[in-house]
């Protein structure tokens, strides 16, 4: 069956997974760039606090 933009289902349908799975993948990235950023604000209290704690 072809649509209306000449393409057939099957190729329509192919475009919409690897859309799909690029969103996926900068969702996770996104996600992975938050938890890395939350983990350097935390690193960085510690040693703020350690350093309080040696002085």
């Amino acid at each position: 069956m072809t649509l209306a933009n000449g393409k057939s289902f099957l190729e329509e349908e192919e475009e919409e997974e690897e859309e799909e799975e690029e969103e996926e993948e900068e969702e996770e990235e996104e996600e992975e760039e938050e938890e890395e950023e939350e983990e350097r604000m935390m690193l960085t209290m510690m040693m703020k606090q350690y350093h309080t704690v040696l002085c």
